[in-house]
């Protein structure tokens, strides 16, 4: 079951991150994606930037060069469950 939500969380991260422009054209030098823009409207409020960039410090991801950190994730997702995000609240409330 757990690995079901993480294949979810996945999907979820790459359709956000198309939506807000985490394109190929804004690939970093190391041909990573960097995550400037994503943390650049989390920064700014943006809950469901806030739960996105959660969830890859929660996971990691080889994509986004990010090893996973759960202090940084608890981080952002209780900025955006403090908005009322309902996803960021499910990930704090487990």
């Amino acid at each position: 079951m757990r690995s079901g939500f993480h294949g979810l969380a996945i999907l979820v991260v790459l359709a956000i991150s198309s939506s807000i422009g985490l394109s190929q054209s804004s690939r970093a030098s190391s041909g990573k994606m960097d995550l400037t823009g994503l943390r650049s409207l989390a920064e700014k409020g943006d809950d469901c930037s806030q739960f996105l960039l959660g969830t890859i410090y929660q996971l990691g991801s080889t994509t986004y060069n990010v090893k996973p950190d759960l202090t940084e994730a608890a981080t952002w997702f209780r900025k955006a469950a403090k908005q009322g995000n309902e996803a960021a609240q499910y990930q704090l409330g487990r």
